[in-house]
């Protein structure tokens, strides 16, 4: 569990987990900067007016790099 920008408890259930080890499994070693982003992200997007209110949480981790992925995770 960790808390995000707006003071909000987020856990990253085992459902959640599979959920991303199954349809992306390019992060499936990127626990902890998943949970990064969420805690600590360098930046954060709202949906637009009018829209349902959703969030992204975008960090630079250089090392995603190293294995053929863009240094930007958005969660």
């Amino acid at each position: 569990m960790v808390i995000s920008k707006n003071n909000v408890n987020v856990r990253l259930t085992e459902e959640r987990w599979l959920h991303i080890a199954e349809y992306h499994r390019e992060l499936m070693n990127f626990q902890l900067e998943i949970l990064l982003t969420i805690a600590e992200p360098d930046r954060v997007y709202r949906s637009p007016t009018g829209t349902e209110p959703n969030f992204a949480a975008v960090k630079v981790f250089d090392r995603l790099a190293d294995f053929g992925l863009a240094k930007n995770l958005t969660v």
